[in-house]
Order: structure tokens, then sequence, then C-alpha cells
């Protein structure tokens, strides 16, 4: 699936369009207007996948719904299909994740930061007699309020981010849909059934489905899944590993791309960013940028905890399936 990624602004969202290119060769019926057509040439088409939006090896087993119509083309109105759009709502949500982690995680390992009431209502307190959290805390207990404030942070901004590339994969499959019917591969009553029962399920059914009917699928799939399971465990079980979050075995490994920095000298050795750092080199050589795959295993029982860092790059992989 490839898109082409946005300016920084705030908005809806942009679609892969893995399987449109021909979408805009031949009028189809309804006639599919494709915005950002710059964008769509520079798209990587899946092999295999140039020609349809649907080939007949994949389509669902028994799907009734994508049998060729026999019927004449219907008059409709053009369609309009924007790209850019169908991305930036998913892109928005992972600057809006970098921005609140950011805030919330700097504040949660500032020693200086110790303010933790939301407001000074002493008098109402001592009329009602109660005191929902006490006024004065002992440095231990603020230190665990902003331990947990941390882990709170983390959690809700891996939900902004996989929530929102959710929504982002539901525009993906209106416009396979679209697409479908507009190619008289869909009959025309069942996109409104299929969107209601995708739009209700998870990241990794949704990402099933895309592919299996429409040959669409994200660059690794695999990590966006274990980053989702990370945010379930989270969420669901305040981020110590159950059984049903495992995907290694006996344990959660969640999986993202990063960059290291390294110099290529001109005698072919390789130098770190670390052994390069601050020295003066023996050699000319070629500063470079490798992307590698980065990953963190949870066994079960155990809790999960990212450092910032590793949030830094989690946020920096994510727009990498919307291209």
């Amino acid at each position: 699936m490839r898109v082409h990624r946005s300016a920084y602004a705030g908005g809806q969202s942009t679609f892969s369009s893995a399987a449109i290119s021909k979408a805009r060769s031949s009028p189809p019926t309804p006639q599919v207007l494709c915005k950002n057509r710059e964008a769509l040439s520079r798209s990587r088409i899946l092999k295999g996948h140039r020609d349809s939006v649907i080939t007949s090896s994949r389509r669902a087993p028994g799907d009734e719904s994508y049998k060729g119509l026999k019927s004449a083309k219907r008059s409709m109105s053009p369609v309009v299909i924007d790209f850019d759009k169908v991305a930036e709502v998913g892109l928005k949500g992972v600057r809006r994740a970098a921005v609140f982690m950011g805030l919330g995680l700097n504040a949660a390992h500032d020693p200086a930061f110790k303010s933790y009431q939301l407001s000074s209502i002493q008098n109402v307190q001592t009329k009602m007699h109660m005191e929902l959290i006490p006024s004065n805390v002992n440095d231990d207990t603020l230190a665990h309020f902003k331990t947990e404030f941390g882990v709170w942070t983390i959690a809700n901004g891996l939900r902004e981010v996989t929530e929102r590339y959710a929504v982002f994969l539901d525009g993906i499959h209106q416009v396979c849909q679209l697409i479908a019917c507009s190619k008289q591969k869909l009959e025309p009553a069942a996109p409104e059934k299929r969107d209601s029962t995708f739009r209700r399920k998870g990241i990794e059914y949704k990402l099933q489905k895309l592919d299996t009917r429409f040959g669409v699928k994200p660059q690794y799939p695999d990590y966006l899944i274990s980053i989702n399971k990370a945010r379930n465990c989270l969420t669901h079980r305040l981020g110590k590993v159950g059984s049903e979050d495992c995907n290694q075995g006996q344990a959660l490994e969640v999986k993202w791309t990063g960059m290291d920095f390294q110099i290529e000298l001109e005698s072919g050795k390789i130098l770190s960013a670390n052994e390069a750092f601050d020295v003066m080199l023996p050699e000319p050589g070629t500063a470079q940028l490798k992307f590698v795959e980065r990953n963190k295993s949870f066994p079960i029982g155990t809790f999960i905890r990212f450092e910032m860092h590793d949030l830094a790059e989690i946020c920096n992989f994510m727009p990498i399936p919307y291209e």
C-alpha cells in the first residue's frame, strides 16, 4: 500500500493507492475521479494488482457479493476521491500522540513538577468531611503518581495512534468498495452492509479483510498488529502482559522500524554514531541513515515499559504504513 504523505496539517486522511491506477484510465460507472494524481503516479502498485481492484484468486471464498455484474452500466454522478484527506485523519493522530506524549512524559520525568491537584477545593472538602486526594503527599507517593501518570500517558498515546489508523483503514475500505462497484465487481447493495461490519472490528481484522478482498495491504502489517497488542494490554490489563497478548510463545514482542546513523569510510569500514561522534575521522567517509528493525519483548506476567526514544521512533514509524 503506497500513499503520498501530505503536509504537516490538520484534516481527515490518505489512501494507499495500491490498486487504483487503472481506475483512472478507463471511465468507470460510477465515474471515479482521483485527486492528487501526482501522488498516484508515484505510488507503488502491488505486483499482480495493476489492472484490477479484485482479482479472482483473491476474492473471499463463496462471496456472492464479488461476482461480476451482468446488468447494464448505471448512470451516476462522478465521485471524487481525495486520497490526501483519507490519510490525513490517521497522520493527524500520529502528530497528536507525539506532542501529547512529549508533554506528558516530560512532566512525569521533571523532578520540579509537583502540581497534581485539579483545583483547590479545600473549603468544600472540609465541609463535606471528605478528601478524594490528599493535599500534601510525601515524595514517595508523588513519585508513584508520576510513574503511573507516565504509563497512562503512553497508553493514551498509543490508543490515539492505533484508533486513528483504524479510522484510516475504514476510509481505505470504503474507497476499495467504491472502485469495485465502479468496475462492476461488487454488488451495489453490498458496501453499506460491509462498511457497518468493518467499522466495528479491530485493526487485525481490517488488515486481513483488505488483503483478502482487495489485495491491499500496508508495509509491515505485523508491526502494526504488535503495536496494537501493546495498546490493548496497556488499556485492558494496565500493561501487565497476559496470555491473550502474547504473539511470540510466552511473550509479547512489539516491533517497529528505527534509523541508525553511521559513517562508511573510504576503506569500507563502518563507524557507528557513538564511534564517529566528536572525533577526527582517520579518512574521508560518507554519512548514512540506515533503517533497521527494532523490537522489545515482554514476557507474560511482566509490565510493558517503553523509553521515550522508543515512543519517538514508533511515532516516526507510524506514517510509513500510509505511504
